[in-house]
């Protein structure tokens, strides 16, 4: 898995020595490091080709990516702990801000009990007694999900991470955490789950961090009511070589509305309660009648607020992830 590549360095070092130097440094000398140097720059690489990156773009972001060094802590985890999917996360923190190019929908919550959740969803699925209230949900994890099977709406459990059934390694998901709505019909990994497998994804807010360079604010962003909202989603299901079937979705972005456009430019395609219905509706495959769905959500119902940083961290996931910044101080 992706996530077997951790970075790790037996001692901290003055100045900045590139991400090579802190692979080689590597705790786990097991790894052949060359090998692992070669797999996370492939890694970067294939990121920067999934978001569609100029050129330009993409030795900015390779510099930046160059300039990281050993217990780098801008988001609150060293880089000795950091997975390839967390370093693509700090891509995005650190190159972020409005226009930026690492736009992605990245964290979220769901807040409200399970039951609350069957009751919003007219689901009396049976559902996973492991469910709790999530304050940082993040890439990779277990998240719930709503889906139709021809007869009733069902809840469960997806991988935050959409793995395309064609798919000869797992590992791609973690370049798959979000879709474009714009090219869904276009793309390999999402043009059959457009059609046939779409399903909704339950948050009652969702993260993303306004300014740029080193100075970002973490902002949560819900609708004024408080309600429960759907994120579109697609989901699929690969089957690995040894016969193990794993279930993943990815979550749909669209253009920012004028409220979300001050923070990034882009959001997840956030359903109206009256559409989330057809978006499920198996009998609905042509992509011109779900392109219409697919708008960026008003404004007017909407809002943000700063919180703390510690929600760049995926160790915390507490109710302080979301208390405003103005009461933690």
């Amino acid at each position: 898995m992706l996530s077997s590549f951790v970075f790790g360095v037996h001692r901290r070092t003055s100045g900045r020595p590139c991400l090579a130097q802190s692979i080689c440094h590597s705790a786990e000398p097991r790894y052949n490091q060359a090998a692992i140097l070669m797999n996370c720059w492939m890694l970067i690489h294939e990121k920067m080709a999934c978001l569609e990156m100029t050129h330009f773009d993409q030795i900015k972001v390779i510099e930046f990516v160059r300039g990281l060094a050993p217990g780098y802590d801008s988001w609150g985890q060293p880089l000795y702990e950091l997975t390839g999917v967390h370093l693509f996360h700090i891509m995005e923190r650190e190159y972020g801000g409005k226009g930026r190019v690492c736009g992605m929908c990245g964290r979220y919550t769901i807040t409200v009990t399970l039951e609350e959740l069957m009751l919003r969803y007219d689901t009396y699925y049976q559902y996973p007694a492991r469910y709790s209230p999530k304050y940082n949900v993040a890439p990779g994890q277990q998240v719930m999900a709503i889906v139709h099977d021809g007869e009733k709406n069902k809840l469960g459990e997806l991988r935050w991470g959409l793995i395309p059934e064609w798919a000869k390694d797992e590992k791609i998901g973690y370049q798959m955490l979000n879709a474009r709505s714009e090219t869904l019909a276009e793309k390999p990994a999402f043009r059959k789950p457009f059609e046939r497998k779409r399903c909704l994804i339950p948050a009652d807010s969702f993260y993303d961090w306004k300014g740029t360079g080193k100075h970002k604010q973490p902002m949560r962003i819900m609708l004024r009511s408080q309600e429960i909202f759907s994120m579109a989603g697609l989901y699929d299901t690969w089957t690995s070589s040894d016969g193990t079937r794993l279930s993943t979705c990815t979550v749909i972005t669209t253009e920012s509305n004028e409220m979300m456009s001050e923070i990034h430019d882009r959001m997840p395609v956030i359903l109206p309660r009256e559409l989330e219905s057809a978006w499920l509706d198996r009998n609905v495959t042509s992509p011109d009648k779900l392109r219409p769905l697919l708008r960026p959500y008003p404004s007017d119902p909407m809002m943000a607020y700063p919180v703390s940083t510690r929600v760049g961290n995926v160790r915390n996931d507490d109710e302080l992830c979301i208390e405003p910044l103005s009461l933690l101080l």
